[in-house]
């Protein structure tokens, strides 16, 4: 007998100890195994009380045999005792219950009717013809019984054995994580511990977060207290009254919170508050003072009227005499200016100096809010990053402690602070933190020249493209600067500075005109930094909206995600690095084939116009386009009537997150498939971008049977690591992703994004022209980084390889297009081919 072997129980008659016998006989070589022990009441030892040894043995037993026949139900200490002391066993899965039945007898009605009996089909072993292959059935049923307890007996041991090793740990972080905080040696000395207790680095951080959790919570809510400070600033509290400290007061106590560290929090906001309150009074009392050097009506001083039109670089419209209407109008540059003297005659009234209206300035009231969406260090943008759970206390503290820094000018503390975040002991817990790795790498460079890129991206978004966007900016950036930075004459070097700007996804005219001019200003570090070029935006309809006003500017741009083939040669400032629409339909018609084709798109959203347009462009046979600003309903009924009507495939040229609407049509699409599908021989397949990555439908497609054909610049979550055997071609891109951010895994907005940034950084090198020192050069310089792109014979490595620019300042080869199958029979389909295999033209 071993630990493991399990115990069974003989519960029987004693008039069938025969049958008792022949069955144990069968169990031998099980015993003879070690796979069980038996015991019966036979082997109780002489001048044992029998009562307590039968219950005592049933007690322990961890299968019981329940042998069944007339005579077993008809004992009174069978019926009474044991039948009713196993079940209860049974029932709190102490131990498993196997009704044997060996003579015929009505028991359908028993206790124990509800479970499985042997020999197979609870036919009686006296029925057999053969009773030994009753017992071998018997035998098999009691083996699988006893492996399965054996098994769950092995498992429990493990668990316990797991429970403690998580003890231990635990109580290893309580002594070590005292204080709550987390330092390099502590961190090491944690790891050192969970390596020797074999626990995974998932394990021990469950047991660290468990133990961080009071910590946490009031981290939570002294944001909560920080929040409703902010909110009484926002809406114009400060300075603040007595009340509002009143209520300030009461809102500490109600979170629990301690004065030190509320007044920790408060002071830098506070501090911000005075600054700009103070800039508020400074702009009412020069307001004031221009109102009153204002000419009165019917006392007009000419010279005063020159000498304020001098001083704030205006233009002067005078309307014809018998009107009585002059107009002052702000100048956009310094280019023109009117003097006036003593000496200088009196402009005659009919004079006329005529200019066309610029774009409205941008106020201080603008630059101030437009501030908090850009950064190099001086503010948080990715919330993900500040608010993740999987970002514990210690990243935050250290992240905020660089910040602080970087405002402050002490850049080696900021390096210092945010190298904490970036430890190899502690990237395990921070492999997504691509504005932190950005803001270090801008640490490095400090006040010192260098080129400087900016990057637009909805990062305060916690989606995947923003901190996608990031990732690829990040990981180009290292690259070049561990590398020495850009190259620009005879050897000579310079680092390469990020600026962060969160964009939101939204058309901000003036943020765009902000990011456009000649000296982008941070007030928080008090430094102009002249923008070379810009990584942005995502969607092809903001890159149109804003391209005019980079154009104007003559600011390169260059898109990691726009699309739409409207953007060819639109502007030759903005050049595009993802495949276009025209090569995605092109590669998605190889499975379309010659089908008759109902697109499905939007109109007022250009990458689904210009993925339905060319898709019915590439389409040999016949294409339908729906669109929903033409025919807005796509009910079940009204999909399963363009089916009927001839149509073998569809298209869903739109995107489903959008809105509401579209993710109705989206699964009514699918269910008109699917409902057609299930009566019909010749089954009908789906086609969409890559765009279409709701889960929601793609799990109703799996139910319904339907597949869907995705088409996309690069799928990163094909079969059989597909993702991982594309970008060993360029083995240093992997390497760097593996070191910076511990995945191989790559989504195609971060590659895209490091295209672009590789792309933007050779344009600068091939300038050949060092960092700009004022509006003069760096006009020169962003004309000639843009003709490098539109030169027609710019090619860099990228993350795949090397890519060509094509002279409208797209990429005509070295991208790769992908097909990918979602919903129903997902791994058939495995397809990525170089986007040159579909030439745009």
């Amino acid at each position: 007998m071993t630990e493991t072997s399990i115990k069974v129980f003989f519960s029987y008659s004693h008039k069938d100890e025969a049958l008792r016998d022949s069955l144990a006989t069968h169990l031998s070589n099980l015993e003879w195994q070690k796979v069980i022990t038996s015991w019966h009441d036979r082997k109780i030892v002489a001048g044992t009380t029998w009562d307590s040894e039968i219950r005592f043995q049933l007690d322990s037993a961890d299968i019981i045999l329940l042998l069944i026949s007339p005579d077993f139900i008809a004992s009174s200490y069978c019926r009474e005792v044991e039948i009713p002391q196993a079940m209860q066993r049974h029932e709190t899965r102490e131990a498993y219950i196997i009704p044997v039945i060996l003579r015929p007898f009505y028991w359908l009605d028993a206790p124990f009717a509800k479970l499985q009996a042997y020999p197979q089909n609870a036919k009686p072993v006296t029925s057999w013809v053969n009773q030994d292959e009753a017992f071998v059935s018997v035998t098999q049923g009691i083996r699988t019984a006893a492996k399965l307890l054996h098994d769950y007996r092995i498992q429990q041991a493990q668990q316990q054995q797991k429970e403690t090793v998580k003890a231990r740990y635990l109580q290893k972080v309580e002594g070590v994580l005292l204080d709550g905080n987390i330092t390099i040696a502590k961190r090491d000395i944690l790891n050192d511990f969970r390596d020797e207790l074999g626990l995974s680095p998932e394990e021990a951080e469950q047991i660290e977060a468990h133990w961080y959790e009071p910590y946490k919570r009031y981290e939570e809510n002294l944001n909560k207290y920080k929040q409703t400070l902010t909110k009484y600033i926002e809406g114009g509290y400060y300075p603040f009254n007595e009340n509002t400290q009143n209520d300030l007061e009461v809102r500490q106590r109600d979170l629990g919170l301690k004065s030190k560290d509320v007044e920790r929090i408060k002071k830098p906001i506070l501090e911000e508050a005075e600054v700009k309150y103070q800039e508020k009074l400074e702009a009412k009392r020069v307001k004031e003072r221009l109102r009153q050097e204002e000419p009165k009506p019917g006392k007009l001083n000419i010279k005063k009227v020159w000498e304020f039109i001098n001083k704030w670089n205006y233009f002067l419209l005078v309307i014809p005499a018998g009107i009585g209407f002059l107009f002052l109008i702000p100048q956009c540059s310094n280019s023109l200016r009117l003097s006036f003297s003593e000496n200088s005659p009196t402009p005659s009234p009919e004079a006329t100096v005529v200019s066309t209206p610029p774009v409205e300035p941008l106020t201080s009231d603008d630059i101030e809010n437009l501030q908090e969406q850009i950064s190099v260090g001086e503010n948080v943008l990715a919330i993900s990053e500040k608010n993740d759970a999987n970002y514990p206390d210690a990243f935050q503290a250290a992240k905020e402690k660089g910040k602080n820094a970087i405002i402050g000018g002490n850049y080696q503390a900021a390096i210092d602070a945010l190298t904490l975040t970036r430890q190899s002991s502690a990237r395990e817990f921070y492999k997504n933190a691509p504005e932190t790795l950005i803001n270090l790498n801008n640490a490095y460079i400090g006040d010192k020249l260098a080129y400087t890129i900016a990057v637009a991206a909805p990062i305060s978004q916690s989606d995947n493209y923003g901190l996608g966007v990031l990732r690829g900016v990040a990981l180009a950036q290292q690259k070049i600067n561990e590398e020495g930075g850009i190259e620009y004459a005879n050897g000579n070097k310079m680092p390469l500075r990020v600026v962060l700007v969160d964009d939101q996804n939204t058309s901000n005219v003036k943020l765009a005109r902000f990011l456009s001019g000649l000296s982008l200003n941070v007030s928080n570090i008090n430094k102009d930094l002249k923008i070379l070029g810009l990584i942005g935006h995502q969607t092809s309809d903001l890159t149109l909206e804003l391209g005019k006003i980079y154009q104007e500017a003559k600011l390169p741009v260059i898109s990691p995600s726009a699309t739409s083939t409207e953007l060819f040669g639109k502007f030759s400032y903005v050049h595009l690095v993802a495949p276009s629409t025209r090569q995605m339909a092109k590669s998605l018609n190889q499975k379309i084939d010659k089908q008759r084709v109902i697109v499905f798109y939007d109109s007022e959203e250009e990458f689904s116009k210009s993925f339905g347009t060319e898709v019915c462009k590439a389409v040999v046979v016949t294409c339908k386009p729906w669109n929903f600003n033409e025919t807005p309903v796509v009910n079940t009924e009204r999909v399963k009537k363009a089916i009927a009507d001839g149509s073998t495939a569809l298209v869903i040229a739109f995107n489903a997150n959008k809105s509401e609407d579209n993710k109705n049509r989206a699964s009514n699409i699918i269910k008109a498939v699917s409902e057609f599908n299930a009566n019909s021989q010749n089954k009908m397949e789906l086609f969409a971008a890559n765009a279409f990555s709701d889960q929601t439908l793609i799990n109703k497609a799996r139910t319904g049977k339907v597949s869907i054909v995705r088409v996309g610049p690069w799928e990163p979550n094909l079969s059989g690591n597909l993702s991982f055997d594309i970008i060993k071609k360029n083995d240093q891109f992997l390497a760097l992703n593996l070191e910076l951010f511990g995945t191989r895994q790559v989504n195609w907005f971060t590659l895209m994004a490091y295209n672009a940034t590789m792309a933007l950084t050779e344009a600068i090198k091939k300038s050949q022209s060092p960092p700009p020192k004022n509006d003069d050069e760096l006009k020169a310089m962003r004309e000639k980084i843009n003709a490098v792109f539109i030169s027609g014979a710019f090619s860099v490595p990228g993350a795949l390889g090397e890519i060509h620019f094509g002279k409208e300042g797209y990429v005509e080869r070295g991208n790769v297009i992908c097909l990918s199958r979602v919903g129903a029979n997902t791994n058939s389909l495995t397809d990525c081919q170089p986007s040159e295999s579909f030439p745009i033209k």
